[in-house]
């Protein structure tokens, strides 16, 4: 939960609402995700953080049609980042 309220923004009251973030796998699943969530935030490719559902709830799949794919001509490491690839992104 330190990952989503102190490095990613969200409150815990966002965090409550969707309870089943915290089931998922911290590095098979929200680290990547956060990582991919902090690079667009980080180059202004994405204008505001998305709600914890959208990136947490929606499959494998519709993460990587709605923030990987899009972005992976100006960011081309998007990809290797979700995949956990990117050693300049490890959290802790």
């Amino acid at each position: 939960m330190d990952l989503l309220v102190n490095e990613m923004g969200w409150k815990p009251a966002d965090i409550a609402g969707v309870p089943n973030v915290l089931h998922y796998g911290l590095q098979r699943w929200i680290v990547p995700r956060c990582s991919v969530i902090r690079v667009l935030l980080s180059k202004d490719l994405i204008k505001e953080k998305p709600s914890l559902s959208s990136v947490f709830v929606s499959t494998k799949e519709n993460f990587l049609k709605n923030f990987v794919i899009p972005y992976q001509e100006q960011v081309p490491k998007l990809l290797r980042i979700f995949h956990g690839e990117n050693e300049s992104l490890k959290w802790g």
